[in-house]
């Protein structure tokens, strides 16, 4: 980012010879920044849209350095995962072997059982939110004569509509082409529909270009 010049400034701030320049935010801090009076003037679908992508970025975790030989003993001290991360970081946690590390002090030390439910309980969440949004549910229904209608839902807040009607071999098709689903996925959904007339299936997001 960078602020836009003045009629006093025009070349804005950073520049570098003349030239303007541009910094990057460090992750922690872009919600706070979103929320501040510069970015009231923007649209409140603009800011969602900017505040739910950053969270799906990184999850953030707080607790104390417990090294007494560090200068920041007891301390808070902030730790950052990735949210592809998050499967492995809550294999780590089940099995007792993650490890915190604090960079004054160079320290590691193991997740205490505090530390371990409340970080299970912040990486589950965060996993939840990334999940709603990497992609979109598939609400499929068996109606006459053997079309299917559909309906997506977690594009917005908003009731999702019906998809025209759809012969079966569409939906199989449509199912086909989804490189993020698996083989026993799909035979699910599908059995499913035809016992129950309606099924529901993830999509992750760039597969979820389904009924118009």
């Amino acid at each position: 980012m960078r602020w836009n010049g003045t009629d006093e400034t025009p070349l804005g701030n950073p520049q570098s010879r003349g030239l303007a320049t541009w910094f990057i935010i460090p992750e922690q801090h872009w919600r706070q920044i979103l929320e501040t009076e510069q970015y009231a003037a923007i649209k409140e679908d603009t800011l969602n849209l900017a505040r739910n992508f950053l969270e799906l970025k990184r999850v953030y975790f707080v607790n104390r350095c417990p090294n007494p030989e560090c200068r920041d003993y007891q301390k808070l001290v902030l730790h950052e995962y990735r949210t592809e991360q998050i499967d492995n970081v809550l294999d780590q946690l089940n099995k007792g072997e993650l490890r915190f590390y604090h960079i004054i002090c160079d320290g590691f030390w193991n997740a205490s059982p505090e530390d371990t439910a409340q970080l299970t309980d912040v990486l589950t969440a965060a996993r939840e939110r990334h999940r709603r949004g990497a992609g979109v549910t598939l609400t499929a229904f068996l109606v006459e004569d053997g079309l299917i209608q559909a309906q997506l839902s977690g594009l917005s807040d908003a009731v999702p509509p019906l998809s025209k009607p759809q012969h079966m071999d569409m939906l199989l098709m449509q199912l086909n082409n989804c490189v993020g689903l698996t083989a026993t996925q799909k035979e699910g959904f599908l059995k499913e529909l035809k016992e129950k007339r309606t099924a529901a299936i993830f999509l992750p997001r760039n597969d979820a270009q389904f009924f118009d």
